[in-house]
């Protein structure tokens, strides 16, 4: 529609319809916000989940290497500071059993939203498929209404057409019998 077309309109009072693609727009920009957001959260808690993989790593060499200066102060004799070294490697254990915990929950975590945002994924792209089918459909009607139009206005002008060649053709007919001779046609 044409700049003059629509503000002709607007004197007469003719608003334009909406589309129905902006109800979807509306709809695909707010699912693209979650889904972005979603996405951030994944990335934050994937961040965390590595982190906490690196410090269960760590605590376990604390473990593994507290174990072992625990047995070379063992066979050494050294009494005292295997004890020492045993109250380490235990609170160091217990370090570790707790960051290990906090892993699987993060991983757990990490699993959940993955499977939320692939589904949110899924959901967005439906919506924007559905808003091309519903853009597709309401091109095709106006389209439609278009062409009845159009063929309405050119079937009377055609039935018009027809009736002045029968007219015309009445009329040389007329012409001819009153001056005797007969046209074919």
């Amino acid at each position: 529609m044409s700049t003059i077309s629509r503000i002709k309109n607007l004197v007469q009072g003719k608003l334009p319809k909406p589309s129905v693609a902006l109800p979807f727009e509306k709809a695909v920009m707010a699912r693209a916000r979650r889904y972005s957001e979603i996405r951030k959260l994944v990335a934050e808690a994937m961040y965390l989940r590595a982190k906490l993989t690196g410090e269960v790593h760590e605590r376990r060499a604390e473990v593994a290497r507290l174990h072992h200066q625990a047995l070379l102060a063992e066979r050494a004799g050294r009494g005292r500071l295997l004890t020492q070294l045993e109250r380490q490697k235990s609170a160091a254990h217990a370090a570790l059993v707790e960051a290990e915990d906090e892993l699987r929950l993060v991983q757990d975590a990490v699993a959940e939203a993955t499977e939320h945002l692939r589904s949110e994924g899924t959901a967005l792209g439906d919506l924007e498929r559905e808003r091309a089918s519903a853009v597709r459909v309401e091109r095709v009607q106006g389209l439609a209404k278009r062409l009845s139009a159009a063929t309405r206005h050119d079937v009377p002008n055609l039935e018009q057409a027809r009736l002045r060649v029968e007219q015309l053709r009445a009329e040389r007919a007329l012409e001819a019998e009153l001056s005797g001779r007969r046209l074919i046609g």
